[in-house]
């Protein structure tokens, strides 16, 4: 039965008490055992309310206080799991609480679990050039963007992976610098794959053994790129 009907029932027995009924005479109208009658009138002349009493559940461990601290930790120092913020509020005598807590209080508060993103490590002069280049381009055409040949490369694992490390964070931020890990190429177990592509399409993959010198890169312009060039990009 809908708690709005419970609800009803309970203001009906209170009426009818009201008129003088006795809990016999309401049990018979309203098809209720006597003693439910009995204990709804003794719980309104004892609380002055007609509503349930909430179940209160396990006592949370935590107070306002402490929620906000563990919200504060995580966010002044994204690379602090949730152990670690459990084991400070421990030796700063807030809260003795286990990770768990700490990991629910997070995901209350919008700061999920997520793995760091690993983009390429790049210098403030780089992120500079990059922008006035940017501006420097923003108006070519398609027209222009064919007469351009691209460089890549890439690493793959040999063996295994680079692994994974999980940060706390709100949505919509995971490009925010704060949640990610700088990678550098040409880890150990990996090998090197490096092309051009152009509007044309890529050229043949050139795999880089070693270290890439001045000479190594020198022979890939002379072997690789010119061919390719010649053949796939239009003067100019």
């Amino acid at each position: 039965m809908p708690k709005c009907t419970f609800l009803n029932i309970r203001k009906l027995i209170i009426k009818l008490h009201d008129e003088g009924k006795v809990s016999r005479e309401i049990s018979t109208i309203l098809a209720i055992r006597k003693s439910t009658v009995n204990n709804i009138i003794i719980k309104f002349k004892t609380t002055g309310t007609l509503e349930a009493k909430r179940n209160p559940g396990r006592p949370r461990k935590t107070t306002n206080r402490v929620d906000r601290v563990i919200k504060r930790k995580a966010i002044s120092d994204v690379k602090k799991n949730a152990a670690i913020n459990a084991r400070e509020l421990r030796e700063e005598n807030l809260a003795d609480i286990s990770q768990s807590t700490v990991s629910r209080r997070l995901t209350e508060v919008g700061l999920f679990r997520r793995v760091f993103v690993k983009i390429p490590l790049i210098s403030k002069k780089n992120k500079k050039d990059r922008l006035e280049f940017a501006k420097r381009h923003q108006h070519w055409t398609i027209e222009d963007w064919k007469k351009v040949l691209f460089l890549d490369e890439t690493k793959i694992n040999v063996f295994g992976n680079d692994g994974r490390r999980y940060v706390r964070r709100p949505k919509g931020t995971r490009y925010d610098s704060r949640h990610q890990i700088h990678t550098v190429k040409h880890g150990k177990s990996s090998i090197i794959l490096w092309g051009p592509f152009s509007w044309k399409g890529v050229s043949p993959i050139f795999k880089i053994e070693d270290t890439m010198d001045s000479i190594k890169y020198r022979d890939i312009i002379l072997d690789v790129i010119l061919p390719y060039a010649c053949q796939n990009v239009p003067r100019g």
